[in-house]
């Protein structure tokens, strides 16, 4: 997964299966995105990079049980909360996950 997806009154939604690579870019007027990451392979060599550019809206990220996360970017009237379980053994997986936004948030979980 690397590419761009834009909103301009609306969401974005990434679900299933995907191979993560390369940095995933997701802009936004007015809407949010969720990212649906549990079933997604990491790559092994470094982080999976997802950024997140809002005026008004924000995100939702779900991981997988014991994966690293890593967040940056500046926000205006918002936040990033991150609510991660752990896992049972060392790191595997690494997400570095970057919230550009005026108004808007960034909410990471697992189940």
């Amino acid at each position: 997964m690397g590419g761009i997806s834009f909103s301009l009154f609306g969401g974005s939604s990434l679900k299933g299966a995907a191979a993560l690579s390369g940095t995933y870019w997701h802009v936004s007027l007015a809407g949010g995105a969720e990212f649906d990451l549990q079933q997604a392979t990491f790559p092994t060599d470094k982080p999976a990079r997802i950024n997140i550019v809002t005026l008004f809206g924000g995100a939702e990220i779900k991981v997988p049980p014991g994966t690293g996360v890593e967040t940056g970017g500046f926000h205006i009237a918002g936040g990033i909360s991150s609510k991660i379980t752990p896992g049972t053994g060392p790191t595997k997986n690494l997400l570095r996950a970057n919230l550009f936004c005026l108004a808007g948030g960034m909410d990471i979980k697992s189940p």
